[in-house]
């Protein structure tokens, strides 16, 4: 299932505040020190590093983001922007023509508000009592111990193993794995589109719209069978190190800021060949539940809002947005005029 941690960049919010919750539900029992003496670079090394940072800047600073605009024969409107869910600084702020129509919405839909759960640890914490074991086993009683020595092992690499998390199942381990792996490509939730576009609504009063809530994607996570949430966390302690599947993460993050759609979409695609009529079966499971029948949700969201001649900003992750099946493709089936606005 190659390409598994660059998909799900694409079409599940949930995951950012996930990890956060975990890492600060405990105290970490192996955060890694560097005892060594730190050397500080001198005036030519510091220009250097500026010198590459704003290389890097000016590649970016004029990108051009898929943005879909959808009108109703009545003249009806709503955007359709597919987002990544973490990002990095150079992709902030957006392009003046995404912000404008932002402007121009009454309000803002996202798949969840993770804002009213971001500083409700509590809440947060019981949103992930259903991912722990109830029946007084651990998660290496799941899975191999080569699977759960791998996996432990990336954790006290990053400094967030704690003995608690052996309560939880596969999921959730594949989850905090899956965002240390976005860590070392560079990419953070603090520049996360939907985040941004969230706190430009709080903090201006604009309306937010759930499409789904954060209640559904745990509930979807949860709703995983064992083998499937086991399969998982094999793919992405695999992908961790893997300097191919980093590549592919990183090529997603271009496609998105370049507006390709045919580079979106070849995250989506899967190496099914060398998997089991079993694992087969497993992966049209977790695609139906992630990205098939979401879709239609939101699909259906975006044609209520043109009924209601409800002007809204949709912000979902990208892979809800494009291809065979997405937001824009069942719109214009349903008879909405869709009309791409990039640059």
């Amino acid at each position: 299932m190659k390409k598994i941690f660059s998909f799900i960049l694409a079409v599940l919010l949930c995951i950012s505040l996930i990890s956060c919750t975990l890492n600060k539900s405990a105290e970490p029992s192996n955060k890694k020190e560097n005892t060594e003496e730190q050397k500080l670079p001198d005036k030519e090394e510091k220009e250097e590093e500026q010198k590459e940072e704003n290389t890097e800047k000016e590649e970016f600073s004029d990108y051009t983001p898929l943005l879909y605009k959808v009108t109703d024969d009545d003249g009806s409107i709503i955007w359709l922007f597919g987002s990544i869910h973490l990002g990095r600084e150079d992709m902030i702020p957006l392009p003046d023509y995404v912000m404008d129509a932002y402007d121009s919405a009454d309000a803002l839909a996202v798949e969840c508000n993770i804002l009213e759960m971001e500083n409700d640890l509590s809440s947060q914490i019981e949103f992930l009592k259903p991912l722990l074991y109830d029946d007084g086993t651990k998660i290496y009683d799941h899975i191999s111990e080569e699977l759960y020595e791998s996996s432990v092992e990336i954790l006290e690499e990053n400094g967030s193993y704690n003995a608690f998390f052996d309560y939880y199942k596969p999921i959730l381990w594949q989850t905090l794995i899956e965002s240390f792996a976005y860590e070392r490509s560079g990419l953070c939730s603090d520049y996360g589109i939907d985040m941004n576009l969230l706190n430009f609504a709080d903090e201006s009063g604009k309306e937010i719209l759930e499409i789904e809530s954060i209640e559904f994607q745990y509930g979807m996570l949860t709703g995983f069978s064992d083998e499937l949430q086991i399969l998982l966390l094999e793919e992405i302690v695999d992908q961790y190190g893997d300097e191919e599947s980093h590549a592919s993460l990183l090529s997603l993050v271009e496609a998105w800021c370049e507006g390709n759609v045919e580079g979106i979409l070849s995250s989506e695609e899967s190496d099914l060949s060398d998997m089991s009529a079993e694992e087969i079966a497993m992966y049209e499971e977790y695609n139906k539940a992630m990205l098939v029948d979401r879709n239609i949700n939101m699909a259906d969201f975006a044609q209520t809002a043109l009924e209601n001649d409800n002007e809204v900003f949709i912000c979902v992750g990208a892979a809800h947005v494009v291809g065979d099946g997405g937001m824009a493709d069942l719109l214009e089936k349903s008879g909405y005029t869709i009309e791409i606005i990039q640059g």
